[in-house]
């Protein structure tokens, strides 16, 4: 697959704050030119909690498509807030794409992360990455 990244999570931190600290990771490492060309727009933390707050859902599996994860800011944000709305939760199954080949090791390592921290919630998650 893709090579992984160092950037570890910090303590009981938020997979949507994970990803936003690996987003601004990987930025620095492209060009303006290569966001442009790939149509990259890393969304803020308070954007993405804002638009995740607008999902009302109380069943107890989900299925999600994400079709420009980026680092799955987006998807992160909404998991949480599905986590904190619904306590009776079991199962999410997250499909995401991106185009970008240099970022996919940023994404899996968030991916594996909201793995890690959905476990700590009892909840099954299963996470595709395809480009």
């Amino acid at each position: 697959m893709t090579a992984a990244i160092d950037i570890k999570p910090l303590t009981n931190e938020f997979p949507s704050h994970f990803a936003d600290r690996v987003g601004q990771l990987y930025a620095k490492t492209v060009t303006t030119q290569h966001k442009k060309d790939n149509g990259q727009f890393f969304t803020p933390t308070e954007i993405a909690h804002f638009m995740a707050g607008l999902a009302k859902q109380t069943k107890d599996k989900f299925k999600i498509l994400d079709p420009g994860c980026g680092t799955a800011i987006l998807s992160s944000s909404l998991i949480e807030t599905l986590v904190k709305q619904n306590e009776n939760l079991k199962e999410i199954e997250l499909v995401v794409y991106e185009t970008d080949q240099d970022i996919l090791p940023y994404t899996q390592s968030v991916l594996d992360y909201l793995d890690k921290w959905l476990k700590q919630h009892k909840i099954k998650f299963k996470a595709t990455l395809d480009n």
